[in-house]
């Protein structure tokens, strides 16, 4: 009833108002909605879940309850931690917040019967239902029921835009980019206020293609404009900052961009990450190291965010002292010719211990070269994620090249500046002159799969 749904409204906004005072701060949005689904029993519950649930993704989180049950307290800890994170500094622990957060709460009755009667209903009409209820399966995983929902919410409704968006992104999971891509137009015609939409569309742009400068003013109109109707919106802020840097371009707007982003996430690691990448890429190496700096002492970072923390700062420490131990020249000096022969450098053996995440050891190629084709340029972008995608840019032209296995990668240096290893993220300066062979990969998401890298002079 809309009485059980206010009651669930009520308390939850009780509940965020009651953390704020408990933890004196400021409420602003949050950079991520919550969308939360009541159900009116446990039976037409049950195909969602066996309980309720806070399901956390990337673009939207959805919290599942059944109307007429207490909300549980391990719901509310999970929301407090959502509420959280964007907030500077250490996120104070749940687990003892949550009793001073609960007397609060049930002090706050005249609080409540505010937040009730400023609560505006309306009835959802049937496609309504259906779209909210495949969305919520869509981020929960379970792709074969959420295409029954929201095909009969468009069946039902042709002209709900949140309905098409949801088709977008349910064919880009499985991997139909075109079908994708016009459900996503589609929802952007009928809706063009919907950020989400214009989100999801520089997405799946994205990951559709082949080297970054693909449909660039597409992806970085789209989120721009996400960003101009929903300012907080956190993804479309890390989007936007990533394809700049790997399509290299606007570095300071890109700065600029992470700067406004951080008013809204501040704790957010990925932002920071990329706002210190940004400020390497622009020589700003002070900046970038006391961003790199506050973000090595944070207990709260995941392994792999601490391995590109740390990868950054051994690039920083390594950029520094080629800055000093450059000459300075008096007068200008003939250039030395380039040497073909290569360094020296031993052979890996099983004693050899394995490089740290997100580090490529540079050795001599102890096989015979592969054929295949060959990309000479500047290396400008190493992207440890999900394998080692390398971007190098050739004249006007970037390719981008994606290995699963990256230890079948053969690495040589024909220079001293790259004598032992390289490290993740944006690559300094310029870029670092390589001659990569790759084999191609028609109808993949990269150009091909390198095989050799070779560090050459400029």
């Amino acid at each position: 009833t809309e009485g059980q749904i206010r009651n669930v409204a009520a308390e939850f906004e009780q509940f965020r108002d009651a953390l704020v005072q408990v933890l004196s701060i400021t409420p602003r949005p949050p950079t991520i909605s919550t969308t939360v689904v009541v159900f009116k029993n446990d039976e037409s519950f049950r195909p969602f879940g066996k309980s309720d649930f806070l399901q956390v993704s990337e673009d939207i989180n959805y919290m599942a309850v059944v109307a007429g049950s207490p909300i549980p307290r391990q719901l509310y800890q999970q929301y407090a931690h959502e509420l959280l994170r964007d907030l500077p500094g250490p996120v104070p622990d749940t687990n003892t917040l949550m009793a001073d957060v609960e007397r609060s709460q049930s002090r706050a009755i005249p609080l409540k019967n505010s937040i009730d009667k400023s609560i505006k209903a309306r009835a959802l009409s049937d496609a309504e239902a259906e779209f909210y209820s495949g969305d919520l399966l869509l981020h929960s995983g379970n792709i074969n029921e959420a295409g029954t929902h929201l095909q009969q919410a468009i069946k039902l409704d042709p002209k709900l835009a949140a309905a098409h968006a949801a088709m977008g992104m349910l064919y880009f999971r499985e991997d139909r980019f075109q079908e994708a891509l016009d459900s996503l137009k589609r929802s952007i015609e009928l809706d063009p206020k919907n950020y989400l939409s214009e989100y999801y569309y520089a997405y799946v742009l994205d990951k559709d293609s082949t080297i970054p400068l693909d449909d660039l003013d597409a992806k970085r109109g789209a989120l721009g404009k996400a960003i101009e109707l929903m300012p907080q919106y956190a993804p479309a802020y890390e989007l936007l900052a990533y394809i700049n840097l790997a399509a290299d371009v606007d570095y300071d707007k890109t700065v600029e961009l992470l700067r406004d982003a951080e008013k809204n996430a501040s704790s957010n690691p990925h932002i920071r990450l990329l706002y210190a990448q940004a400020l390497v890429k622009k020589r700003d190496l002070d900046d970038a190291d006391k961003i790199l700096q506050l973000m090595a002492a944070d207990t709260r970072l995941d392994a792999s965010t601490k391995d590109g923390v740390q990868n950054l700062l051994d690039l920083i420490s390594r950029m520094r002292k080629a800055d000093a131990a450059a000459p300075v020249p008096v007068e200008p000096e003939p250039q030395p010719q380039p040497q073909p022969l290569p360094q020296t450098m031993p052979s890996p053996t099983a004693a050899t211990p394995r490089p740290k995440s997100g580090e490529l050891i540079a050795v001599n190629p102890q096989k015979p070269k592969p054929e295949g084709p060959q990309v000479k340029g500047m290396l400008t972008l190493v992207d440890c994620r999900a394998g080692l995608t390398l971007t190098v840019k050739s004249g006007s032209d970037t390719l981008v090249l994606h290995s699963n296995t990256p230890d079948k990668i053969q690495f040589v240096s024909y220079v001293a500046s790259v004598s032992t290893s390289i490290s993740c993220g944006p690559t300094p300066g310029a870029g670092i002159p390589v001659v990569i062979t790759y084999r191609p990969t028609p109808g993949a998401s990269s150009a091909g799969e390198p095989l050799v890298v070779e560090f050459i002079e400029k």
